[in-house]
C-alpha cells in the first residue's frame, strides 16, 4: 500500500505521523522522506540532498520493501521530483495534501507552473490502478480542494474545524477529535493539522481511532 505526501510544508512531519500511526497499528512500513530511508526496522539518514532521488533508486527502494514484507510505503513527494517525473512507475493508493504556498518560484518559473508539478501527483494517482484510491486534502488551505477530484474513490478534507482545540503550548497541543482527546506532541496549529491528516486516512484505513491516537501521541521526535 503506497501513501504519497505532498505540499509546500509540512511534508516530512506529516510522513512521520502517518509511520507512528501505521506502526502502532502493528503494520511493517518503508518511509522514504528529506530526513530518512526507512525499511522495517532499519533507517538510514537521507544524504542526496534531495527529496526524492532518481526513477532508479525509488523502485529500488519499492523493491526492497517489498522483499522485506513491508505493508506500507509512504514516500514524501516534491514538485521537483515531479517536474523530473520521478514518481512516473509509482503505482499510489492514497496521496495526502498538507499545503501550497508561494515557493521554488525560481526553478518552475511561476506559482502557477509550481502549483501544476503538484497537480501532476493526484492526476497520478488518478490513473493508478490499485482499488479504492484516496485523496486527502487540507482543506483549509484554498488549493485543497484542486486535490479532491472526480476521478478518485475516497475524497477526504480536513480542517481544524474538525477539532476543538483544548490546549498549546510551546511543545504540543491538546486536541478533541470525536470526543477523543489527543495530544500532538509537537508546536504550532500546522502540526495539529499534519496529525489530524494523519487521523483521518488512518480512520480510512480502517484503524481504531484509539490506535490513531496512540500513535499520533507517540511521536516525540523529528
Amino acid at each position: 500500500y503506497v501513501i504519497g505526501i505532498t505540499g509546500t510544508k509540512g511534508k516530512s512531519s506529516t510522513t512521520e505521523f502517518v509511520n507512528a500511526v501505521l506502526e502502532k497499528a502493528k503494520k511493517k512500513t518503508a518511509v522514504l522522506s528529506t530526513i530518512r530511508f526507512k525499511i522495517g526496522n532499519n533507517t538510514r539518514a537521507n544524504k542526496f540532498k534531495m527529496t526524492m532521488p532518481g526513477r532508479f533508486f525509488v523502485q529500488k527502494f519499492l523493491h526492497d520493501a517489498v522483499k522485506n514484507n513491508c505493508d506500507y510505503a509512504v514516500i514524501e513527494m516534491t514538485s521537483e521530483g515531479a517536474r523530473f517525473f520521478r514518481h512516473i512507475g509509482i503505482e499510489m493508493d492514497a496521496l495526502l495534501f498538507t499545503n501550497l504556498s508561494p515557493e521554488h518560484i525560481e526553478s518552475h518559473g511561476s506559482f502557477e507552473k509550481y502549483k501544476s508539478a503538484k497537480l501532476r501527483l493526484v492526476k497520478h494517482l488518478a490513473k493508478s490502478k490499485k482499488p479504492s484510491r484516496i485523496s486527502v486534502a487540507n482543506t483549509d488551505n484554498k488549493h485543497g480542494f484542486s486535490f479532491l477530484i472526480q476521478d478518485i474513490e475516497k475524497n477526504v478534507g480536513y480542517s481544524l474545524k474538525d477539532v476543538v482545540i483544548l490546549s498549546e503550548n510551546n511543545s504540543s497541543s491538546i486536541i478533541e477529535y470525536k470526543n477523543t482527546q489527543i495530544t500532538v506532541p509537537l508546536p504550532g496549529r500546522f502540526n495539529i493539522l499534519n496529525a489530524l491528516s494523519s487521523i483521518k486516512l488512518g480512520e480510512h484505513l480502517g484503524l481504531s481511532l484509539a490506535t490513531i491516537k496512540e500513535g499520533v501521541e507517540s511521536l516525540t521526535l523529528i
